[in-house]
């Protein structure tokens, strides 16, 4: 019966598997120093947000609790208290999970990601804040920046059109995450959704450890309108978003 019925996951899953005659030949592993694809790994970040209103992030806390303690408290949570986030524990959740190392200047992130692409984008609804208005905003690694994309207060729509349970809307700041799609496209073609799929899971596990290691609350949540979430932000059918993730305390 399974034979009969393949689901369109699982076919895409038999379908994108590496086969031997990639590994024979010198043709896909020279396509890593082309110039074209070398040049696409350099330019990271999405276009059209640089003329949104630009919030410079201040310096991340330095996190000092050990990391055999962060692992033992990392949990899920749902029972949010309206926390008013501050915009220093925002850039230090930004700052750990999809920035840039103090450390390096050759466009390393705290995460690893295919073919050095950083192809994960984070996109977030600021729903409880005294320093930052409530909206939507995309994260800019580059400048270390938040887009502002649209103010307001979007816990109704939180609620009833989004994510369709009233426990998260009491949540301080929920995330999104995309993947340039497109632009990882051209170097791993049948592979790419695979790829964005676990860059994405990096960038989630990060803010997990970021946020038990901050005492905060989080929950990783799949269950909500992609479609209504993408024409939100604005976003095409290139990026498209792969998980929820919901912050507060």
């Amino acid at each position: 019966m399974l034979n009969k019925i393949i689901l369109t996951d699982i076919e895409y899953h038999l379908s994108s598997r590496n086969m031997k005659a990639l590994f024979t030949g010198k043709t896909e592993h020279l396509r890593h120093f082309d110039p074209h694809i070398v040049k696409l790994e350099m330019d990271q970040g999405l276009k059209g947000y640089e003329n949104k209103e630009a919030i410079r992030l201040p310096n991340p806390e330095i996190l000092q609790m050990p990391l055999d303690e962060v692992m033992e408290k990392r949990r899920s949570r749902r029972d949010f208290k309206s926390y008013k986030i501050t915009l220093r524990e925002l850039s230090t959740l930004l700052f750990y999970s999809a920035g840039y190392k103090r450390s390096e200047h050759s466009g390393r992130k705290h995460v690893p990601s295919s073919g050095g692409f950083s192809t994960t984008e984070v996109f977030f609804v600021i729903l409880n804040s005294d320093e930052v208005d409530p909206g939507l905003y995309y994260f800019s690694a580059n400048d270390f920046t938040i887009r502002c994309i649209r103010k307001g207060d979007y816990r109704d729509w939180v609620r009833y059109d989004a994510l369709y349970q009233s426990e998260w809307a009491d949540a301080s700041v929920i995330i999104f995450l995309a993947g340039d799609y497109s632009r990882l496209y051209q170097k791993y073609r049948h592979r790419t959704l695979r790829l964005c799929l676990l860059d994405a899971g990096h960038v989630a596990q990060n803010l997990y450890l970021t946020c038990a290691a901050m005492d905060m609350k989080i929950c990783e949540v799949l269950g909500y309108v992609e479609n209504e979430v993408e024409e939100a932000f604005d976003l095409s059918g290139n990026t498209p978003t792969f998980s929820s993730i919901v912050i507060g305390r």
